[in-house]
């Protein structure tokens, strides 16, 4: 009995390792390169089955719409049936009357054309010849590809691996001598990965390379009248879910309640910056978790207690990650990657802490229609790219950006205008506004020099470039004032502006008495006033009164009077807080030094062709 289950686990094993129906023998690629930029591509396959099956199905992705590559079979070891669907070309090997077990071959010869390159530098090959989408290991894979001309062994570039990798550890290769060929060998690749050749040569290298269709009026036709439906769909939208309401602003002596000087820095602008760090570390000193120790050279921080077990998660982590030993200088930090840390950890909880429940910030209705015209912009950015041309995909490309970016710091400056209108300096406002206007009317020469090249025509040209660049406006400002505050929301941003006007224009005579019946006020409201940009106001207002030195300070400087604590917030903050909080930046490789072409070495399973297989 225990022989007989040994031998059916055995049976079993390669099912369990493997999702498919059969593992690799080898696998033999055959490419050569013709001048029109058609790959003629031979395979053959030796596979073992390992349970029964009818065959495999051989998936190799053509694209689709513009980029659609052209893929004709030429023969095939085995009866097949061939489909299309989702940009992929199958073919199903084999037959629904016939079963196969055990070792198997298949041959396939297609040719693969993929017509003109984008480039004006260079020409060049960029061809998957192991696809990544294989469901099982390739066991012993071999190629060889045949050039139409010689080529610089400097301009040749193998990846392999799992998809995106831009190395290479698998594959060994060569270049014939008369470096019109490029074989090589991988004895094992694992599931999904793939072998990516690319090759660069010189301008002109191919030739009669299938161009593109020109389907330039069709798509400017469809994408004017697209544009204007999204833009009334947007302003729908805003009409049906946006608009805030006015805060009610009521003079409030004390900080919101229930939130920490980050989390108010967080509420009042949408980011955690180096002054809500720095609020931080001197609200924990003034709770009595740490001390401020200075001198000559930087800070340190020491730890008196442990974090009260009240504090919430994202401040106990916050304080932990901090404080991870008794004494800690900037150094420390530095050494422990605490930037990374921030970024990766502490930041993102304290954002999840406003993004659900009862502390939710935007109201998630608004939040959707913010989102819907967000990708209403986003398919703009295609639209501005087929309103100018399809003949030139350079273009095309190049006004996406154009768009894009256009999109991009439109988002950025509005979402400042109208997030932080109530904490703006005056001006701020207006010189936004005035600064978006000039983002735009640069996206406009831009892409009107490009629309002038495609039609030659300067009425047109300029009718079309002024209505994407207005319709990006529209898109971007609609995205941004439909978002709306829950009330949750509404009430801490007027907590936080009664709170903000009491520091401001507070009399000396309420202070005096805030300070009779609290000595350390000043104190405890420092770390607030400094996420609010206010500590040097606060600490003015203090300047005739007499205060106690804190226990949480020690220092080569005497503390003398509240302005003391103003600049020492700044001291701290730049010698502290801003190399703590450094991130480790992993610097890309330098290219090459010398050469006119541009394209690097791809990525694995960025190539055209590759693709994968499975059983049936």
């Amino acid at each position: 009995m225990k022989k007989t289950s040994i031998l059916i686990l055995l049976l079993l094993l390669p099912s369990l390792l493997f999702a498919e129906n059969f593992t690799f023998r080898s696998y033999d690629v055959f490419v050569t390169v013709h001048e029109n930029r058609v790959y003629e591509i031979r395979e053959h396959i030796e596979l073992e089955f390992t349970q029964i099956s009818h065959g495999i199905i051989r998936d190799i992705p053509v694209g689709s719409g513009r980029d659609k590559y052209i893929l004709k079979l030429i023969s095939s070891s085995d009866p097949y049936e061939r489909s299309y669907e989702n940009g992929y070309v199958s073919f199903r090997l084999g037959s629904a009357d016939e079963y196969v077990l055990g070792p198997k071959s298949y041959d396939l010869v297609y040719t693969l054309d993929v017509g003109a390159d984008e480039y004006e530098e260079y020409d060049e090959v960029y061809l998957n010849l192991l696809g990544s989408e294989w469901g099982v290991p390739v066991n012993n894979f071999t190629f060889k590809v045949d050039l139409p001309s010689e080529v610089d062994p400097d301009y040749v570039f193998i990846t392999s691996g799992q998809y995106g990798n831009k190395s290479n550890t698998r594959v060994r290769y060569s270049i014939s001598n008369d470096r019109k060929s490029i074989e090589g060998y991988a004895p094992y690749m694992y599931t999904n990965e793939a072998i990516t050749l690319r090759v660069e040569f010189e301008e002109g290298t191919f030739k009669g390379a299938r161009k593109p269709l020109n389907l330039s009026i069709p798509a400017l036709l469809i994408s004017i009248l697209g544009t204007i439906l999204i833009v009334l769909f947007s302003y729908y939208l805003f009409a049906r879910f946006g608009r805030d309401e006015k805060p009610v602003v009521v003079v409030r002596f004390d900080p919101p309640e229930g939130l920490n000087p980050c989390e108010v820095g967080y509420i009042k602008d949408g980011v955690v910056d180096e002054e809500d760090l720095t609020a931080m570390v001197f609200y924990w000193a003034d709770k009595g978790y740490i001390r401020i120790e200075e001198d000559k050279k930087d800070f340190t921080l020491v730890k008196i207690k442990e974090i009260s077990s009240e504090a919430n998660d994202g401040e106990r982590i916050f304080f932990n990650t901090l404080m991870f030993q008794e004494r800690v200088s900037s150094k420390d930090l530095e050494r422990a990657k605490f930037g990374d840390r921030l970024h990766e950890i502490i930041i993102p909880i304290i954002r999840k802490r406003f993004e659900r429940g009862e502390c939710l910030l935007k109201d998630k209705k608004a939040r959707n229609a913010t989102l819907i015209i967000n990708m209403c912009a986003l398919v703009y950015t295609i639209f501005s790219g087929l309103m100018l041309t399809l003949n030139t995909l350079d273009i095309a490309l190049f006004v996406v950006a154009v768009s894009f970016f256009q999109f991009v710091l439109l988002s950025t400056f509005f979402k400042r205008i109208f997030e932080n209108k109530e904490f703006a300096k005056k001006g701020y406002t207006y010189f936004s506004f005035l600064f978006a206007i000039a983002a735009s009317g640069l996206a406009f020469v831009i892409e009107n020099i490009f629309s002038y090249s495609s039609y030659e025509n300067l009425a047109i040209s300029f009718i079309i470039s002024l209505f994407l660049v207005v319709g990006m406006f529209l898109l971007c400002l609609l995205a941004t004032v439909t978002e709306k505050r829950t009330a949750y929301a509404q009430k801490k941003l007027e907590e936080i502006l009664g709170y903000r006007e009491f520091i401001e224009k507070v009399e000396i005579d309420k202070l005096k008495a805030l300070i009779d019946s609290d000595p350390e006020y000043f104190y405890h409201n420092l770390s607030y006033a400094i996420t609010l940009g206010l500590e040097k106001k606060w600490a003015k207002k203090f300047s005739s009164i007499t205060l106690r030195t804190p226990d949480w300070y020690s220092g080569y400087s005497v503390a003398g009077d509240a302005l003391f604590y103003s600049a020492l917030n700044h001291r701290f903050r730049n010698a502290y807080i801003t190399t703590a909080t450094r991130t480790t930046v992993e610097r890309a490789p330098g290219g090459r030094a010398s050469g006119t072409f541009h394209g690097g070495s791809g990525f694995s399973g960025g190539g055209a062709g590759g693709g994968g297989g499975r059983s049936w």
